[in-house]
């Protein structure tokens, strides 16, 4: 079969049957999926694989305002995917998983080779392209920043790394983000003129009062 555009990242949606015990009924979801790391394939460019993804990207004055200006990959739409740097191409790959019609999105660390200044924009990019689809998205994500702005709710998880570990349930962001910090023995605050995510100090005033409050994480 022909590889894919982007090495990792399947270029179809993917059905996957989600059996319930209970009622004993199947039901067939389809998956797009951006993988942690990515890689451009030479000979085709990112219009050709945004137009065989789904040919109404190119069409659709929706997607034009609310994906393709906003990841700002319209300087590079026609160049080949293995010339594209690693930030160009991260974003290449979440216009692809997001252009795709599916059930759910799963992205899988979508900062990754991102400035700060465009991970603001990456994240209120996913978020608005899924509300707008009505649908869901697993995002998993190491920056702190990005998952404030990005996410309704956390899962967090606890354990020791390559041996165990325990998933709590979907909870807010706010309590997730607390519970999460406290496990650190970290408190943030968001900067009041910004509303970025800051780390107070370690032993800073700041630090003592949000700690023995119990707010390790300050909206």
């Amino acid at each position: 079969g022909k590889k894919a555009p982007i090495k990792e990242e399947a270029s179809e949606e993917n059905g996957e049957e989600i059996s319930n015990e209970e009622s004993e009924t199947k039901t067939k979801l389809t998956v797009s999926y951006k993988p942690q790391y990515v890689k451009g394939e030479s000979g085709v460019t990112l219009t050709e694989v945004l137009a065989k993804v789904n040919p109404k990207v190119l069409a659709d004055p929706w997607f034009k305002t609310e994906l393709i200006s906003p990841l700002n990959i319209e300087p590079y739409m026609d160049r080949e995917l293995d010339t594209l740097s690693g930030g160009e191409l991260q974003k290449a790959s979440i216009a692809l998983c997001l252009a795709r019609e599916a059930d759910l999105y799963l992205l899988d660390e979508p900062s990754a080779y991102i400035s700060s200044e465009d991970r603001v924009k990456v994240s209120r990019t996913i978020r608005r392209v899924i509300s707008h689809y009505k649908k869901a998205a697993f995002v998993v994500e190491h920056d702190i920043m990005l998952q404030t702005y990005l996410a309704d709710s956390l899962i967090v998880f606890s354990g020791i790394s390559g041996q165990e570990g325990h998933a709590y349930s979907p909870v807010r962001v706010a309590k997730g983000m607390n519970a999460f910090l406290a496990m650190m023995d970290v408190t943030l605050r968001k900067d009041m003129h910004s509303g970025r995510p800051r780390v107070n100090k370690h032993g800073s005033r700041l630090y003592r009062e949000q700690k023995e409050s119990g707010k390790y994480y300050m909206e």
